[in-house]
């Protein structure tokens, strides 16, 4: 069957991309606009924002379709969700007038839950369409993403691909985070809560880091244990079940594998280093057939034991 949407026509003159530090605007054809957002948006992102809003009227170009992906927002402050629907509500005549349809990709979590509640409360109108992925949001628009990814410009197209870079170094970077302290407690489904993703949502993101979230995790056993045993007294059991794993052989496995010592050698290490006593902590680490203890306190991460 064929489709009755017009053949997708790239501008001849593309408008040069519009960018902020968390959002970038990008204008694949002469209707249609793409906005994408990651992170946390600030006053400048707004102000690239609304340049984006009457960048239309000024431009001349004629009813816009508009794909908004805010499925990467981040955080909790509301002030982020604020700034958005403040645009809205102050230029609403003017996107009604020029935006023909528009889908949206709500952010995650409460965010996401709190974007369907305004949209409703706001009135949006039906063609202003809720959507999971910035994907299924295109082929709302009757365009697939990957056509619109095609007709941008080399600049466009970095500027539009860096944005979801960005957001999966920030994925990374936000779960080791709450991993540092609550690794006992780590699943899948208990991350992706924590950082208000869905869980697809946060595989994906360290799949394109080249992570795996059972990685990150060993890691930060890892991590943890060192700093419990520079600087805590406690017994190795009950730093094993502080990182949440119930043997402590389990944890000496990890550690050796990642480390290169044991996790009693590398108290020692770091006491020895505490106290200024280097030279004695090398001759101990030597003696006991491990590595020096330069190695032992900065030592590569190696692979999950």
């Amino acid at each position: 069957m064929q489709s009755s949407e017009p053949p997708f026509i790239a501008s001849p003159v593309q408008p040069s991309p519009i960018i902020g530090p968390h959002l970038v605007a990008v204008f694949p054809d002469e209707r249609t606009t793409m906005v994408r957002a990651s992170g946390r948006v600030d006053d400048a992102d707004a102000e690239r924002l609304q340049e984006v809003i009457t960048s239309a009227e000024k431009t001349g170009r004629g009813p816009q379709r508009v794909l908004f992906d805010f499925g990467r927002l981040r955080g909790t402050d509301p002030r982020d969700l604020d700034r958005i629907l403040a645009l809205y509500t102050d230029h609403r005549s003017l996107l009604e007038r020029l935006i023909e349809t528009a889908a949206i990709v709500p952010p995650s979590g409460i965010y996401g839950a709190a974007a369907h509640g305004v949209s409703s409360f706001l009135g949006m109108r039906e063609p202003w369409m809720l959507r999971p992925s910035d994907a299924e949001a295109s082929l709302a628009l009757g365009a697939r993403l990957e056509d619109l990814e095609s007709a941008l410009a080399p600049e466009a197209l970095r500027a539009w691909r860096g944005v979801e870079d960005d957001a999966n170094v920030g994925v990374v970077d936000a779960l080791r985070e709450l991993l540092r302290e609550n690794v006992a407690e780590a699943s899948v489904e208990w991350a992706a809560r924590g950082l208000s993703l869905s869980k697809r949502t946060l595989q994906r993101a360290l799949q394109l880091q080249g992570k795996t979230f059972r990685e990150m995790v060993c890691e930060a056993r890892v991590e943890r244990a060192k700093r419990l045993l520079a600087e805590t007294t406690l017994k190795l059991a009950a730093i094993s079940l502080e990182v949440g794993l119930q043997k402590p052989q389990h944890l000496r496995k990890i550690f050796v594998g990642r480390v290169g010592v044991s996790p009693l050698e590398y108290r020692r290490a770091a006491l020895a280093k505490v106290e200024g006593d280097a030279g004695d902590a090398e001759r101990a680490v030597l003696q006991s057939g491990f590595f020096p203890v330069a190695n032992v306190v900065a030592a590569p991460v190696q692979g999950c034991g």
